[in-house]
């Protein structure tokens, strides 16, 4: 769907809110994009395709961003081990770090 067409579309709008902080948002936007698949019978559906709006501050404005491009939960799991240390308030949690290791194994 266009901008255009999201943007002048008729009804209600959906909004997802990725709070969590870091990695608590990713492991969050996991699962409401693994119940979505399955509530739709859409393996391939992303989350920018269901919801209008994606929305927070900090590290989850990242996240935010990630979706409304329309990257997979892998992508943005991927992106964030990759460049999460670069972000100070991430700098206790770089790759490695054991919290992210068992938290990320698999989605």
């Amino acid at each position: 769907m266009s901008y255009n067409e999201k943007l002048y579309k008729p009804g209600p709008r959906k909004l997802l809110a990725c709070d969590g902080g870091g990695i608590r948002g990713i492991i969050s936007i996991a699962k409401i994009d693994s119940d979505l698949r399955a509530s739709n019978e859409c393996p391939n559906l992303v989350l920018s395709e269901y919801f209008d709006y994606v929305a927070d501050p900090g590290i989850g404005a990242i996240i935010a961003t990630l979706v409304s491009l329309g990257c997979s939960v892998d992508e943005i799991r991927d992106f964030y081990l990759e460049t999460g240390d670069q972000n100070p308030v991430n700098s206790g949690l770089r790759p490695g770090h054991p919290y992210l290791r068992v938290s990320l194994l698999p989605l």
